[in-house]
């Protein structure tokens, strides 16, 4: 028998990455309520370690990172939810499907050219 509790339920698959990222309280919030980095990322969301904090399921905040790639550096900032909350991090989905997030996503995720 097959426990499903564990089975991923995303649509994308993570790619292992590191960004330095800045979590807020809720989608437009301004308070800071914690800095730490990605485990892996996403075009649907990012798994981060938030240890010795838990985040609590269900909550919406926002995310900041920069990206620095060919065209310059800018600083993004994206509204998720967090799916999945352990001891050592966060499962988070994004709740921004606008085209320009996901276009952004997309180049930081495939593009080779990029650092973060």
């Amino acid at each position: 028998m097959i426990d499903t509790a564990d089975m991923d339920q995303r649509w994308n698959t993570r790619q292992p990455l590191r960004l330095e990222i800045k979590v807020y309280d809720s989608i437009y919030g301004k308070e800071e309520i914690l800095r730490t980095h990605t485990k892996n990322v996403s075009l649907g969301g990012m798994f981060i370690l938030t240890a010795p904090r838990q985040l609590t399921v269900n909550h919406n905040l926002s995310i900041g990172f920069p990206i620095h790639n060919k065209q310059g550096s800018s600083h993004q900032r994206l509204s998720a939810r967090v799916v999945r909350s352990t001891e050592q991090g966060a499962g988070l989905a994004f709740s921004d499907n606008k085209p320009d997030t996901i276009h952004l996503l997309r180049d930081m995720l495939y593009d080779q050219t990029s650092t973060y």
